[in-house]
């Protein structure tokens, strides 16, 4: 089987700025924290995997699936099938869920929007409904109570017309929506007194029913689209796109231009992706970064077919203190603007800082690329053992103890490290908060620690409060603590850590979709599960431990790097898993870098680490530092892809050091051994591969013959590979 994993870069996706900046007026008033869309729900179908859904329900045959090849817009639409007789019901459809967003409570009316086409083969009988408003159940029940109001198409021909099953005269409109056709069609509820609600349903723009009066029980927070329920001759095919809950209606665009991208501070370079709606084939797409202290600089230009997507990367390198915007235009054969998008912001410091992320999601240090591997809560006695050892190469979390709490205990640590010529990711919990009896972290007691230590060389970035959904906070407050950041210590980064399972658990997905892309709030990500000790649990394995992995990345359009948690001592003794062996813990933080992890946090507890393992510790941050440029890498030009011989898993990712050399990481994922054959691909340059060319096998001071462009290895049970081929993207 092939688990090629692919670099961030194409992953990256679109954020909705054309809904929060846009105006030159408005980029004059622009700082420097990072733009949330103004909509309840945005899913413009572009992650690539319908599991960032709150649910997804096929029942009597039903099928729902990704499409690459129909879409309203970008490169993704969800396709829905399902046979038009058998058992009932018949369902295909997604439901989400938007009680998390900041604005819900003093949202006044809810319009959900959505593209959809029929297909030929779909027939709506007596009515088929497509799309509706309803509501979940509060934690921790969380189940999904069912359809409040509810669009429904009924068969006219050959085509369909749009109806309303919730509305006492359950009105039909007018327009026969013919198949292959896409169309916009929008729910407006506008909630009422005594449980009633005005609705109007909008097509392309045009209002096409509107009924008073309607039953509307609770506020809606969440929604269904595709074939909610199909009964009688109804089924057949459904595509939807671009799914939204906005305030108003906006009706369809013609053409439009979205951008995916992180906070450009304190970045030395950044990602961007533009999502375009209605791009043709001569087209062309500009982007140029502009800034009140004169800059004009064009940082891309390309001609189409785009194909509903475009990547590119700005360099943000030293640049100095300004009002910055950057501006993606889409244009026709003659260079007249169809369409455009804009971020603006504010840069409130001139140069780079000591800790950036590049274009490439690497973080760097003075310029330079590098993996931080840290220790969660160090004692400040042991710094000087841990960096002399080399267990780490920096420091995260405030000390265990409260003798000292606050800001004179975070002092006291930021101190030692910084005379060991160390600094610290931090302070990750503050012993006045969050424990039993004790309040929620005070947005003033972080701007304590903001104004205290804004010039303190141990501080390396911010992070406040580890797992905060685990600590019952909503999304507004972590975006407040990214904002502080982002006005009060602007050269510093925000690291958002969350639990792994918000990537897992429906009831938590719900909340986690207001700590991703859109709504974004750190400068990077990271995470925590321990497969060690959850392998023998319900999502558990190794396989849903990369699966996790994959979904942080791409959840967050691979627009911020990740960092993982490792644990080299047993999490929960005598209970699980046990302490990991050093080829676990090997596995593990190997298996984390395939899929794309930018660094890693050891999390050395609740039992302790042996010394076997402090060994381990010590040769990954020896390997990472030796392999830095090839970990953080491009993508190789060589493609490569992997047969397993015994039909296990094994996983593999391919890189560049940018000196020429081809570095192939793979991680057997089985507790048996593997016996996997490699295959080189053809450059993307269309270079051949240079001859004589020999696969040294990292670590092992040994190479494997090339047989043509292929080579075969055995691996032990959960075993690592590193392979290098020198000279091959040369």
């Amino acid at each position: 089987m092939r688990h090629l994993v692919q670099s961030s870069a194409s992953w990256a996706i679109v954020v909705l700025a054309a809904l929060c900046c846009g105006s030159a007026a408005a980029a004059a008033e622009a700082d420097a924290t990072y733009p949330w869309p103004e909509a309840l729900f945005s899913d413009p179908i572009e992650v690539g995997d319908l599991d960032i859904w709150r649910r997804v329900e096929i029942t009597g045959g039903g099928k729902v699936e990704l499409s690459t090849g129909v879409r309203y817009n970008g490169r993704y639409a969800v396709l829905c099938t399902a046979p038009d007789s058998g058992a009932e019901p018949r369902q295909a459809r997604v439901l989400g869920q938007y009680t998390g967003h900041p604005r819900f409570a003093e949202a006044k009316s809810f319009c959900l929007r959505a593209h959809l086409q029929f297909g030929k083969d779909f027939k709506a009988g007596s009515g088929c409904s497509v799309m509706a408003l309803g509501s979940f159940k509060a934690p921790p029940d969380g189940s999904y109570e069912g359809h409040m109001i509810e669009v429904a198409v009924k068969q006219r021909g050959n085509g369909v017309v749009l109806c309303l099953p919730s509305s006492a005269k359950k009105e039909e409109g007018n327009t026969v929506l013919k198949p292959k056709a896409w169309h916009c069609v929008e729910l407006h509820v506008v909630p009422g007194a005594e449980g009633k609600a005005d609705v109007a349903v909008m097509l392309d723009g045009k209002k096409e029913l509107a009924a008073s009066g309607v039953a509307l029980p609770r506020r809606p927070d969440g929604l269904a689209v595709g074939l909610l329920q199909c009964a009688g001759s109804a089924g057949g095919s459904l595509l939807v796109d671009e799914v939204e809950v906005t305030d108003a209606p906006t009706g369809p665009r013609e053409a439009a231009v979205r951008l995916a991208h992180p906070s450009f501070v304190p970045r030395i370079g950044a990602p961007v992706v533009a999502l375009l709606t209605g791009d043709r084939e001569n087209d062309r797409l500009v982007a140029t970064l502009t800034s009140k202290a004169g800059l004009d600089r064009k940082v891309f230009e390309g001609k189409g077919p785009f194909e509903g997507r475009v990547d590119f990367r700005v360099d943000l390198a030293g640049l100095p203190a300004s009002q910055y915007t950057l501006t993606v235009t889409l244009q026709d054969a003659s260079g007249k603007a169809r369409a455009a998008a804009q971020y603006s912001y504010a840069k409130p410091y001139d140069g780079d800082t000591e800790y950036s992320i590049d274009a490439s999601n690497a973080i760097t240090y003075q310029g330079r690329k590098f993996f931080p591997v840290t220790s969660f809560g160090l004692k400040r006695t042991e710094i000087a053992k841990w960096k002399q050892e080399r267990y780490c190469n920096i420091l995260y979390g405030k000390e265990w103890g409260t003798e000292l709490v606050g800001v004179p205990k975070y002092k006291r640590l930021l101190d030692v490290a910084a005379e060991q010529g160390m600094t610290v990711i931090g302070p990750a919990a503050d012993d006045r908060f969050d424990r039993q009896g004790l309040p929620q972290w005070d947005p003033k007691a972080m701007e304590e620690y903001l104004k205290e230590f804004v010039n303190h060389p141990g501080v390396a970035w911010w992070m406040w409060r580890e797992e905060p959904i685990n600590w019952k906070y909503d999304a507004a407050t972590v975006k407040s603590w990214y904002d502080l950041v982002k006005r009060l210590d602007p050269k510093r980064m925000h690291e958002n850590l969350e639990m792994g399972g918000c990537y897992q658990i429906g009831i938590l997905r719900a909340k986690v979709v207001y700590n991703t892309w859109p709504y974004l709030v750190g400068d990077s990500y990271s995470w925590d599960i321990y497969p060690i000790e959850n392998e023998h649990e319900k999502n558990g394995t190794f396989v849903d431990y990369a699966q996790v992995a994959d979904r942080v990345v791409n959840w967050n359009m691979g627009l911020v790097p990740v960092i993982v948690n490792v644990a080299p001592a047993d999490c929960t003794p005598g209970k699980k898993g046990g302490t990991p062996t050093p080829a676990e813990v090997e596995f593990v933080c190997w298996l984390s870098i395939v899929h794309q992890a930018k660094g890693v946090h050891w999390y050395p507890y609740q039992g302790k680490v042996p010394p076997e393992n402090f060994v381990a510790m010590t040769k990954f941050v020896d390997d990472t530092t030796a392999l830095t440029e090839a970990i953080l890498g491009e993508e190789s030009p060589v493609p490569v892809t992997d047969k397993e011989q015994g039909g296990g898993r094994v996983d593999v990712r391919a890189t560049t050091d940018g000196q020429g050399n081809v570095y192939i990481f793979a991680v057997n994922l089985g507790r048996e051994g593997e016996k996997v054959t490699f295959t080189l691909g053809r450059r993307i340059d269309g270079k051949a591969l240079p001859e004589g060319l020999q696969v040294e096998v990292y670590g092992q001071d040994r190479t494997i013959a090339l047989q043509g462009a292929t080579f075969t290895d055995e691996f032990e049970p959960i075993g690592v590979r590193i392979y290098k081929l020198a000279g091959a993207a040369k």
